[in-house]
């Protein structure tokens, strides 16, 4: 009687730590959150700008993206979506460009216009720390 008993607490103790290691398997092996999806569209480039539209894919919180931009020279310091002093956001309504110091998300339609002290650009990156979202070599007529 005593046997028994003993034996069933064991196979419950036994499927109880055997469930507990499978869903901790199981958990284990999930995806992490994914990459964004963005397209972009590089217009109006010039010695040391660029307009940057969100042309479609998923609304990018704007606290992760973070833009690269470079020439012959080197690589500019990182700038990031709300820098005030170098990013400029188009009004939809207006079509004037705002010194948006917060937006929260990028998302499609919204137009960037991108200020730098750096000259002859030659590559724009826009980047997410998951991925890099955009790459562009810019060959600027001037």
């Amino acid at each position: 009687m005593v046997s028994e008993i003993i034996g069933e607490m064991l196979k419950l103790a036994i499927a109880v730590t055997l469930v507990s290691v499978l869903s901790m398997a199981v958990y284990g092996n999930m995806p992490d959150e994914r990459v964004p999806y963005v397209e972009i569209e590089i217009t109006n480039v010039t010695s040391s700008s660029a307009d940057i539209t969100h042309v479609g894919g998923d609304p990018v919180h704007s606290i992760y993206v973070t833009i690269l931009v470079s020439n012959a020279s080197g690589t500019y310091p990182e700038i990031k979506l709300n820098d005030g002093n170098s990013v400029w956001k188009m009004n939809r309504t207006s079509g004037s460009w705002e010194n948006d110091t917060y937006m929260e998300y990028w998302k499609f339609g919204d137009t960037l216009h991108l200020n730098t002290s750096l000259t002859n650009i030659t590559e724009i990156s826009v980047v997410h720390p998951r991925a890099v979202l955009a790459t562009a070599e810019v060959r600027p007529v001037w």
